[in-house]
């Protein structure tokens, strides 16, 4: 059965610790979990319970980046980060969610990979995900739901109000 892969990202280093700490909890077996993050950027969390994260290159001066989990084989040995969108395809993800991310490391949040076994595993990460509130997660295979963006409130003025009949 092929893998369905949760990804989420976090936007600093507590809530990358936070995410991996409650993926450990819900049982979720380290060696499927993965991330991939910028040297400013290391949570405390990888470099206890995830082996050997790898260097990719980056074209940005003075800029690097580590893939930690199984998620480095995907990237491959020779791979630089700006591979991370068509890697992200061929996992399965919409454009939109491969944009996404990449752009979110490119900012130098960490993204959270849950290799999930099954249907059950892959909601778990997706709940805890949610509830530690990522600013976004997908899952390989479905298409990504954009979250609407709220309409500004504007205040009317008495003058453009309809008239309401006595």
């Amino acid at each position: 059965m092929k893998s369905t892969f949760v990804l989420a990202t976090a936007d600093s280093r507590l809530h990358a610790d936070i995410m991996m700490i409650r993926l450990r909890r819900a049982g979720i077996n380290i060696d499927r979990v993965s991330a991939v993050f910028s040297r400013r950027f290391v949570p405390n969390s990888f470099f206890f319970w995830l082996r050997r994260p790898r260097t990719l290159r980056s074209h940005t001066p003075g800029e690097s980046y580590f893939a930690a989990g199984p998620l480095q084989k995907v990237i491959g040995k020779d791979d630089d980060v700006a591979a991370i969108r068509g890697k992200l395809r061929q996992l399965g993800f919409d454009h939109h969610a491969a944009e996404h991310f990449a752009q979110s490391l490119w900012l130098g949040h960490a993204v959270l990979c849950v290799q999930a076994k099954d249907a059950d595993e892959a909601a778990i990460a997706w709940h805890i995900f949610s509830h530690s509130r990522a600013e976004m997660i997908a899952v390989s295979g479905q298409p990504t739901r954009r979250a609407s963006v709220p309409a500004p409130d504007i205040a009317l003025s008495h003058a453009w109000l309809p008239a309401v009949a006595a």
